[in-house]
């Protein structure tokens, strides 16, 4: 992915889910209906645990020190995974940063 992309997101960024995407858990998943574009989206686990993670307000500093823990993932990693993931969301209309 592009580095440019992401140069507004960083560690202390937060993102917040937009007001025309409607969430629900199904089967340990995430699932999100797009009101406005009418698209349905399914996030895997790891990707659940993010989004779980930012529907709490975590920054992504935040997110990535859990990531890290939890899973004994390299920080760096864990850092640049969760700001792509995020700013994948968002360029999908599901997110914006705050």
């Amino acid at each position: 992915m592009e580095e440019k992309k992401y140069k507004k997101l960083n560690r202390d960024s937060k993102a917040v889910i937009v007001k025309h995407v409607y969430t629900r858990t199904i089967d340990g998943c995430e699932v999100m209906l797009d009101m406005k574009n009418h698209i349905f989206h399914r996030l895997n686990n790891s990707g659940t645990v993010i989004f779980n993670m930012i529907k709490k307000k975590n920054k992504i500093s935040d997110i990535s020190s859990f990531l890290t823990n939890e899973y004994k993932i390299d920080r760096k990693k864990a850092e640049k995974d969760t700001i792509e993931f995020v700013a994948q969301l968002k360029d999908k209309g599901i997110l914006r940063y705050v």
